[in-house]
């Protein structure tokens, strides 16, 4: 999806929606992790023009040479600015698995993980076993990956 022209804007025309809708029912697009790249663009839906424009004249003040967080709430980048997977070919390395629903490929099945936690689980299904013995995020897929 994310290596063509028309996956991205796809993507993207998704977020936009997405946005919209929760922005509609009073909700925030914001996250545990903050806005970042994925959302600043965003935030003029959430806050309006005038409050993004007074964090942007915070950041100036308290960091004039843009060197914290630069391209993130203020001034951002385009959500879609820097999503692409082309150009993007990760080794095969050699598995005991066979990941047969991604067609026998580790990096497949790790392009899956979109970082929403499912693989918390304590059924079974899909889980991911070391989140499953130690119950600690740090020990799930996304918590080793630092999303």
């Amino acid at each position: 999806m994310l290596r063509t022209d028309a996956g991205i804007a796809g993507s993207r025309s998704f977020v936009e929606e997405a946005a919209g809708l929760v922005a509609s029912y009073g909700g925030s697009r914001s996250g545990e992790h903050g806005d970042g790249q994925s959302r600043g663009e965003l935030l003029p839906m959430m806050f309006g023009d005038e409050i993004v424009r007074a964090f942007g004249e915070l950041k100036a003040a308290f960091d004039p040479g843009n060197r914290m967080n630069p391209g993130k709430v203020v001034a951002p980048y385009r959500l879609d600015e820097n999503l692409t997977l082309r150009g993007w070919f990760p080794r095969e390395p050699v598995t005991f698995f066979s990941y047969p629903q991604d067609g026998g490929s580790f990096a497949g099945a790790a392009a899956r993980c979109v970082g929403v936690g499912k693989c918390r689980g304590q059924q079974g299904g899909i889980m991911c076993p070391s989140y499953r013995v130690t119950h600690e995020e740090e020990h799930a897929t996304r918590g080793r990956a630092g999303c």
